[in-house]
């Protein structure tokens, strides 16, 4: 039996907040730039033929590098989480 904490229903929530916002981010990127957008879906498309038309498993998809550039620059210009306001609760000497 699996049982979910009250706090673990709130990270999974936060998680999912944030791999929206980041995949709507990475599409906008993709919309905005349809020169990447094509050598993406072209590297894409080779990396499945090598796979034997098959999907993706986690190496394959790591082995693409466009995808892992456009990623990261996508999260640099556009972070999920911009700001993260944190309060001191106490004094430390």
């Amino acid at each position: 039996m699996f049982i979910l904490h009250p706090n673990d229903s709130t990270f999974i929530t936060a998680g999912q907040d944030t791999m929206l916002t980041s995949l709507f981010r990475l599409i906008e990127v993709l919309i905005r730039h349809p020169d990447y957008q094509r050598q993406l879906r072209e590297e894409i498309i080779r990396k499945r033929e090598e796979c034997g038309g098959q999907d993706f498993d986690y190496d394959a998809l790591m082995s693409l590098p466009l995808l892992d550039a456009i990623m990261r620059e996508t999260l640099r210009l556009y972070p999920p989480v911009s700001l993260m306001p944190r309060t001191c609760v106490y004094h430390s000497d």
